[in-house]
């Protein structure tokens, strides 16, 4: 019972809610952060109409960010002389977005706050952000995922700047979801809740938005998937991603996702596939050692047993089409010792609640072939 909590993000919650940005951003001048897709499907120029102030879009934003997409758009940033930036679009167009408000009023460029030669000590410009996906949680985080293409490089960044200053979850913005996107953010938004969860950083507050993401997840991700415009499950689907957002927020995540970054980095993956290929193993490996707390879960969401949870998710992984073979990702038993390797040593595998070595963690990938 010694523990912190830290959550400074205005949440603004609800369906058609997107017409408050207006008033957030006021008469500053705006960048908005996004990829080429929102701007396809006309939700940029939606987002647009709702401000009365000079907006320019910034849409090279890729799947998995890069240190180079950040460059490119904080030099436009400055020169422009941008007050404000806006990330739409899932995990990928905030976390970049949050990386780009910083880096306006930094000096140098991202690779050396990236690569820790630098600290950050500006103020950022204004920063908020309006999830089109609901599963990265990013909107409530202080952290982002970030790749180096030059040096084939990927990891989490951290910074209490990342944190925004107001994020808009309007269910509606996601109703446009394909099947798969909805089933990959899903799964990421479990893994998130569950890793918050049994972390060993876990504490009240993060056990509570922990648990009820959990079973938001477990009761309306199939029916968000069978129907996108069921606007109940797309509600549900996001208050899920936010609860667990702000339960990772404050104890991070664990060896779901530190055996994610190998995963992306050698695999045809996405990062919800590539946390969520590990999720019924660790389900199953950590409930020895986190019996008290899995049981906890188990009843809250309507199981009777651990077994009959990691049964239920494994189904659902199927039902969802989620890559549930590494084969199927491109990985061969030739990388796994790489894989291995880089996802021991990551951070996050160390707050797992059983501890992961080496030996465990080649175990649970060799079953995944």
């Amino acid at each position: 019972m010694n523990f912190d909590f830290f959550m400074p993000v205005k949440v603004i919650f609800g369906q058609d809610r997107k017409k408050d940005l207006g008033k957030l951003v006021g008469g500053r001048k705006t960048m908005i952060v996004t990829d080429a897709v929102m701007v396809k499907l006309g939700l940029i120029d939606s987002i647009k109409a709702c401000i009365d102030a000079e907006v320019i879009v910034f849409d090279g934003i890729e799947p998995n960010p890069t240190v180079e997409s950040v460059n490119e758009a904080a030099r436009i940033g400055r020169a422009q002389k941008i007050e404000c930036v806006i990330g739409v679009g899932g995990g990928s167009s905030m976390d970049a977005a949050k990386a780009i408000a910083t880096m306006i009023t930094a000096e140098g460029d991202f690779d050396d706050y990236f690569y820790g030669t630098r600290l950050i000590t500006n103020k950022r410009v204004g920063l908020y952000v309006m999830p089109t996906t609901s599963g990265t949680g990013s909107e409530v985080t202080s952290v982002g995922v970030f790749t180096d293409k030059k040096k084939n490089f990927k990891k989490p960044f951290l910074s209490n700047e990342f944190f925004v200053d107001a994020a808009i979850l309007d269910s509606t913005l996601t109703h446009t979801m394909p099947k798969r996107v909805t089933a990959v953010t899903g799964f990421d938004a479990f893994c998130h809740a569950i890793e918050a969860y049994w972390s060993v950083n876990a504490q009240p507050i993060s056990d509570g938005a922990g648990l009820l993401a959990c079973d938001l997840v477990i009761r309306n991700l199939k029916k968000a998937f069978d129907d996108g415009s069921d606007s109940t499950a797309r509600d549900n689907m996001a208050m899920a991603s936010l609860m667990a957002g702000v339960a990772f927020s404050q104890t991070r995540t664990t060896a779901c996702h530190g055996i994610s970054y190998p995963l992306t980095t050698y695999g045809k993956f996405d990062h919800g596939s590539a946390c969520a290929i590990t999720l019924v193993s660790f389900i199953r490996f950590n409930y020895s050692v986190a019996t008290e707390k899995m049981d906890r879960l188990i009843a809250f969401c309507g199981f009777k047993s651990n077994d009959e949870l990691a049964d239920f998710m494994q189904n659902l992984m199927e039902y969802t089409g989620m890559i549930t073979k590494l084969s199927a990702a491109g990985i061969d038993e030739g990388m796994l010792d790489t894989i291995v390797d880089e996802g021991f040593a990551h951070n996050l595998t160390k707050l797992n609640p059983r501890v992961v070595d080496k030996d465990s963690l080649s175990k649970i990938l060799k079953a995944l072939f």
